[in-house]
């Protein structure tokens, strides 16, 4: 009984010593807040209104006329020309009644305003002559018709170039033989210098039927 009570005033006096201490205040660990997360605004993209290009009227191109190439006459005979605008078939038509006139009163004028100076003549029998040759034999009266006249004349142009043809009824003499009878000749004239000349002739009888 005595040790009870001995252990019970130890106690009271250990209860009451520790009573009497002023409790230290309780060490607070500081508190640490959570790093705040940064309140991030949420960018909103504004809402952007789709561009839309402004509507284009189509450029119309204004509609053209074809060219229309004028229609040509073709030409006839094919490789002629026919020198009604410029008055070449007739010049040469001219050309060849003057020579008619000329050889018929043997005129050498015409001849030396006529022929060029490189024309060649081929005569019925095969004989050549060239421009001096023709102008000496016509002031020498050769050859000598009695009659001459064209028939079947025919003038073709090929740009600088024309060809006159056709059938002459000779009556006369060359070198002192008969030429009577018919003939076919063609003559060919140059332009040269803006002038036509007489550049080639051939004359070849007609066979008897």
């Amino acid at each position: 009984m005595k040790k009870f009570f001995i252990i019970a005033a130890l106690v009271f006096a250990a209860l009451s010593a520790t009573l009497g201490q002023t409790p230290d205040k309780p060490t607070t660990k500081p508190t640490t807040k959570p790093a705040a997360k940064p309140t991030t605004t949420p960018t909103t993209t504004p809402a952007t209104t789709p561009t839309t290009a402004p509507a284009t009227t189509p450029t119309i191109a204004p509609a053209t006329t074809p060219a229309t190439t004028p229609a040509t006459t073709p030409e006839t005979p094919v490789g002629e020309k026919v020198a009604s605008a410029g008055g070449v078939e007739q010049a040469i038509m001219q050309f060849e009644n003057e020579r008619l006139a000329a050889t018929l009163h043997n005129d050498p004028a015409y001849f030396e305003r006529v022929l060029a100076d490189d024309y060649i003549g081929t005569g019925l029998s095969g004989e050549v002559t060239d421009k001096a040759q023709t102008i000496a034999n016509t002031k020498a009266g050769d050859p000598k018709f009695e009659s001459l006249s064209y028939e079947d004349q025919k003038v073709r142009v090929y740009g600088d170039t024309a060809v006159a043809t056709g059938r002459a009824i000779l009556k006369g003499k060359i070198q002192g033989q008969d030429i009577n009878g018919p003939v076919r000749f063609t003559r060919v004239y140059a332009k040269r210098d803006g002038n036509w000349q007489l550049v080639a002739f051939q004359v070849t009888r007609v066979a008897k039927p």
